[in-house]
């Protein structure tokens, strides 16, 4: 991805985001998201009216109900690249149109089934599908807020927990950091009866899901973690969501922003006056020691610099170049607190 031309970007309103649905399996999920993807630019055309009625100060809420969808076509092989695995695409389908389900939010249950009628194309391999109309209100409703993310990453996910944590990431994708209880978490992801070992559950959802979006080289976001302890239990986790060359942002920033664009112009000071290039590797190296050892604290970076300058004047061999000397400090820092 090249460019902010080729993004395909979704708009989702937080109602789906925030709720819990209880899909049996990625397929069941990929259908969710050409549902969600057929829906989006009516969000984002919704959305751009409102900023446009804002600016002229105007007074103006979302409207609901305005979106008639009777059916949506979909390419199968958007949701599903092999065809060999079309027979499971196509019982997701079934199962989704003869099992009812039941979408739960903070504020109500609605039970539907989320398709009406589907159709699968042999010649064509399209998909169109009918949809539940209440179904497709609550889908745009944004009175909740929403998010935004690249539908081909969600689609290339393997696991339903790696793509629900992926959604609440690039909820929220604009903070540094942000917090989710262990209730929230497994509300969000369905678990509530499941992993009763709070171990488990971060092994298996949280930690599998950093795995797999690391891993994913088409992703906008990756994510890091820290426990929030009382006493010795786990109660929540700190979530860092991390933005990679694909996210939107950065791409649109680095147009008229140095790359150095996600650090502090304090800490970029501090850095370049020890000579240290912010650089491939070496910016790669700053970014993780400030998100896993300094917890994005730009005062407690610069003051272990400073720490690490006066270690390299004590020693002896050095000269007065000290970058590679704090540059190996940084590095054994993250180590220590990898392992």
């Amino acid at each position: 991805m090249g460019n902010t031309e080729n993004l395909i970007l979704t708009t989702q309103s937080n109602n789906f985001t925030l709720s819990k649905i209880d899909f049996k399996n990625v397929y069941e999920k990929r259908v969710a998201y050409a549902i969600i993807d057929s829906v989006s630019p009516y969000l984002k055309n919704q959305l751009t009216t409102t900023k446009k009625l804002e600016k002229q100060g105007c007074e103006v809420s979302y409207q609901v109900g305005m979106f008639d969808v009777d059916e949506i076509t979909y390419l199968a092989k958007d949701l599903e690249p092999n065809r060999q695995y079309y027979p499971l695409l196509r019982k997701a389908l079934k199962d989704l149109r003869e099992n009812s389900i039941e979408i739960e939010t903070k504020d109500e249950f609605i039970c539907t089934s989320i398709i009406l009628k589907w159709k699968f194309e042999k010649n064509k391999e399209n998909i169109t599908l009918s949809i539940d109309k209440e179904l497709m209100q609550f889908l745009q409703d944004l009175t909740h807020g929403y998010t935004t993310y690249q539908i081909k990453t969600a689609l290339s996910l393997s696991s339903i927990y790696s793509m629900k944590i992926y959604e609440i990431i690039c909820k929220w994708r604009g903070l540094k950091k942000f917090y989710i209880s262990i209730e929230d978490l497994r509300f969000y992801t369905n678990t509530i009866d499941k992993y009763d070992n709070v171990y488990d559950l971060k092994k298996r959802v949280l930690e599998a899901a950093r795995k797999e979006l690391k891993d994913n080289k088409d992703t906008d976001l990756q994510f890091n973690y820290k426990d929030h302890k009382e006493g010795r239990n786990i109660i929540g986790f700190y979530i860092y969501p991390i933005k990679t060359k694909n996210a939107f942002e950065e791409q649109k920033i680095k147009k008229s922003v140095s790359p150095r664009w996600d650090l502090s112009k304090e800490l970029v000071t501090a850095l370049e006056k020890q000579n240290i290039l912010l650089k491939g590797a070496t910016l790669e190296a700053i970014k993780e020691w400030s998100s896993k050892v300094h917890d994005h604290n730009d005062n407690d970076m610069i003051h272990q610099i400073g720490k690490y300058v006066e270690a390299a004047e004590r020693k002896n061999g050095i000269g007065k170049n000290y970058a590679a000397y704090i540059m190996g400090c940084i590095n054994r820092d993250i180590k220590s607190i990898n392992h």
